[in-house]
Parts: C-alpha cells; sequence; structure tokens
C-alpha cells in the first residue's frame, strides 16, 4: 500500500479478485501491455465502467488519441448492429461476445454472408 491508500495488485490472466468499493469510491485498473477486453465484472450493487486508453490508435499512421467511453451492462446488449463503411484500406471488428457458443451472422445489403462465426467462449 502506497502512502495515498492505493493499493498496488498483480492482475494475472485468469485471476480473480473481489474489491469492497463504499458509495462514490472509485476502482482503477490500469494495465499498459494487455488488452482487457473480455474482463467480466460483477457487482451486487449499480455501477459505472468506464474504459479508455491514454494513447488509441484506429491504425499504424494515425495520431495517438485520447480515448474513453462508459461500457454498457451485457443485460442491455443487442442481437443486432450495424457497422458504418470506413473509408481505409484496412477495417477491424472486434465482437464480444458474454454468452458461451454464439454465433454470428455477417450480412451485407440484406444478403446473408457466407461467413458465419461460431465464438466458442465468451469475452
Amino acid at each position: 500500500q502506497d502512502p495515498n491508500g492505493s493499493l498496488n495488485i498483480i492482475i494475472t490472466a485468469g485471476s480473480q479478485y473481489t474489491v469492497i468499493l463504499h458509495r462514490m469510491q472509485t476502482l482503477l485498473i490500469g494495465i499498459s501491455m494487455y488488452n482487457l477486453t473480455g474482463s467480466e465484472i460483477t457487482s451486487n450493487k449499480p455501477v459505472i465502467v468506464i474504459s479508455g486508453h491514454e494513447c488509441a490508435r484506429t491504425n499504424e499512421t494515425s495520431q495517438c488519441n485520447f480515448l474513453v467511453e462508459q461500457m454498457p451492462p451485457t443485460a442491455t446488449w443487442g442481437k443486432k448492429y450495424i457497422i458504418p463503411y470506413m473509408e481505409s484500406d484496412e477495417q477491424y471488428v472486434v465482437i464480444v461476445s458474454s454468452q458461451k457458443t454464439t454465433t454470428v451472422n455477417v450480412m451485407c445489403n440484406n444478403v446473408s454472408d457466407t461467413n458465419i462465426i461460431f465464438l466458442p467462449e465468451k469475452g
């Protein structure tokens, strides 16, 4: 524990931690070299989860930008999404599933693509 009352915990892949927060307290989970996509946060009381990166890049040549987004609870996730066209040679879409054995059917102009993606694990 440092002099400011912060507690430093080493988080490893697949590990689980329980933290008790009181009203108006915050928890910062910082990581520099790894992606936290698929991490699961559960709570017995309402919480807000904000995710971000201090230097997000959309491609190799773009500038570094600060990016922050409030994460919606998985119970509010939809089943259909529209991904807008982006004028770029490289387009990346990250698909995150909250359920095991999720099947994703990719459609373009109301025509089902031959690419059906099966996600065996959540996250």
